[in-house]
C-alpha cells in the first residue's frame, strides 16, 4: 500500500535544513521568498518592513507617475478592457476641454465628436483586440492647422493612448521635400544651379545641379571661392555683389569655367539672407546661357 504524498511548502523545506536550523536557534529571524525563487533571512523587525515594501513602492510609483503625466505636453489616456477611461492627464483634458474627474470611469465613446475621433476609437479597439501596437500621424480635428502623432499600445487590463503635436517637425519635413523637389526641377533644366555662399564668396553648400555644371563633388566645392570660377575680368563685379545692401537680389552677366575647362556665358544672381545665428549668407543662382538643355 502506497504512502500518501503530502506537499511541503518550499519555505518549510528551507527551515528544515540543518544549517538553517542552527541559525534559527541563535536569534529572532524569519525566512521568506518574498514572492521569488530566492530565499533570504532577515530579522523580525526587518521582516515586517519587507511585508509592507511592495505597497510603499506602489504608492511612491503612483505619485511619480502622476507628477510626470501632469507635467508633460503629450496627451495620455488609459482605458480598461471595456474602453472605459481609467486615467487622462492634464494635456489630454485641455485638448478636449474636459474635467479629469468627470472623465474617469466614463466610456471612451462619449469623446467622439469628429470623424477623426471615430477613426482613433476604431484604432484603439483594434489594438485592444489584436495586442499589436500602432503608430501614425493625422491632422488634428480639434486644432486648426496642427498635426499630431499618435501611439496606441496594449496596457495592463486595457489600452494606452499617447499623442503629441508634431506640426513643427512636419512643416520642416515638408520644407525639405519642397526644396528637394525644387532641386529636381532645376536639375531638369540642365543649365541652372544654386548654392549658398558666405560674404567672402566661399561655398557653404552646393546643389547637385551646380556639381554637374562644374563637374565637381560637393566635397570639392565646399569651401572653394566662387571667384575662382569666374573669369578674371568679371570678378570685380561679383565682389561688389557680395557687399550687403538692401537690394533683395543682384544679377549680372559673367563668364565662368564650365566643367573647369571652357568659358561659358552665364547669369549669376545673389540674394542676401540672415541665418538664425545672425550670420550673413547669400543664395546664389547660376544660369548657363550656352547650354541648350
Amino acid at each position: 500500500m502506497k504512502k500518501s504524498l503530502r506537499s511541503v511548502p518550499s519555505t518549510q523545506l528551507v527551515r528544515d535544513l540543518p544549517s538553517v536550523k542552527q541559525m534559527l536557534e541563535t536569534g529572532p529571524v524569519q525566512i521568506t521568498s518574498h514572492g521569488r525563487d530566492e530565499f533570504v533571512m532577515v530579522g523580525n523587525e526587518d521582516f515586517g518592513a519587507m511585508q509592507n515594501l511592495v505597497g510603499v513602492d506602489a504608492e511612491r510609483l503612483e505619485g511619480k507617475l502622476t507628477t510626470v503625466l501632469e507635467s508633460i505636453e503629450t496627451l495620455v489616456l488609459l482605458t480598461d478592457q471595456d474602453l472605459n477611461i481609467r486615467r487622462a492627464n492634464r494635456a489630454f483634458c485641455d485638448y478636449f476641454d474636459y474635467d479629469a474627474m468627470t472623465l474617469i470611469g466614463s466610456p471612451l465613446s462619449e469623446l467622439l465628436h469628429t470623424p477623426t475621433d471615430q477613426y482613433l476609437y476604431h484604432r484603439i479597439k483594434f489594438v485592444l483586440h489584436s495586442g499589436v501596437t500602432e503608430r501614425f500621424e493625422l491632422p488634428s480635428s480639434h486644432r486648426s492647422n496642427r498635426f499630431f502623432s499618435h501611439l496606441i499600445t496594449p496596457w495592463p487590463n486595457g489600452v494606452a493612448f499617447f499623442s503629441h503635436d508634431v506640426t513643427d517637425r512636419t512643416d520642416a519635413r515638408d520644407l525639405e521635400l519642397a526644396i528637394s523637389a525644387q532641386q529636381t526641377a532645376i536639375r531638369g533644366l540642365n543649365r541652372t544651379a544654386v548654392a549658398n555662399i558666405d560674404p567672402h564668396g566661399k561655398f557653404l553648400s552646393s546643389s547637385t545641379s551646380l556639381q554637374a555644371l562644374l563637374d565637381s563633388s560637393a566635397e570639392q566645392i565646399q569651401g572653394a571661392s566662387v571667384l575662382s570660377l569666374i573669369h578674371a575680368s568679371d570678378r570685380p563685379t561679383v565682389q561688389e555683389m557680395l557687399v550687403f545692401t538692401d537690394e533683395p537680389v543682384k544679377s549680372a552677366d559673367i563668364q565662368y569655367l564650365y566643367r573647369g575647362t571652357e568659358l561659358h556665358r552665364a547669369r549669376i544672381s545673389l540674394s542676401p539672407f540672415q541665418t538664425t545665428h545672425n550670420h550673413l549668407q547669400f543664395a546664389m543662382a547660376l544660369q548657363d546661357l550656352e547650354l541648350t538643355g
